[in-house]
């Protein structure tokens, strides 16, 4: 059984997200709070931290950067009810977060997407983030301005064949190199 940490500064949510996750087999926190979160990451061993890009005092990409840098070993996952370009990029690249979610999610989406991520932790997984799959630092740490194009139609909802057609690219340019920002934030 592993723990799963949700942090978000609307109850409403937090609430829906426990009865999401009650017959799962997963112990679960919430916080309700940036820095509750990290408090609770201080006290508690946490598989997996699913935090709201928007919330007060601390964004959701700026926590998640930090838990990237203290518990490295810990899936994070954004969840988002206003998907931005500029927030994406930065829970991808400061965050190296496992997925990016927006709200409203359905409940076997998410169940799904949590799943996945505790899937993704193996008994030999230490140090590297789940995301590196072989990049450099600095391709993990930077995004071209085609990625970031890719990810913008991505979050508008497109489909890869859309993609390279608005783009005038193939769809095997759009999946390549871009293709770790695709599977990123699926």
């Amino acid at each position: 059984m592993g723990t799963i940490l949700l942090v978000d500064d609307d109850r409403f949510l937090l609430e829906g997200l426990l009865i999401t996750l009650r017959n799962q087999p997963y112990r679960v926190l919430t916080a309700d709070s940036a820095a509750e979160g990290l408090e609770r990451l201080s006290q508690e061993s946490v598989d997996v931290v699913v935090a709201a890009e928007v919330m007060p005092g601390m964004c959701g990409s700026e926590f998640l950067a930090i838990v990237a840098r203290r518990y490295p070993d810990t899936v994070r996952i954004t969840l988002t009810g206003q998907a931005t370009v500029e927030a994406a990029a930065r829970a991808i690249n400061e965050g190296r977060i496992f997925r990016f979610l927006q709200k409203p999610c359905s409940p076997r989406d998410f169940i799904e997407v949590v799943t996945t991520a505790f899937d993704s932790r193996t008994p030999a997984t230490t140090g590297p983030d789940p995301l590196g799959q072989g990049l450099s630092d600095d391709e993990q740490d930077a995004l071209s301005a085609r990625e970031l194009g890719v990810l913008e139609l991505l979050l508008a909802g497109h489909r890869i064949s859309g993609i390279a057609t608005r783009l005038h690219i193939s769809p095997r340019s759009v999946a390549h190199p871009a293709g770790e920002v695709v599977n990123r934030c699926q």
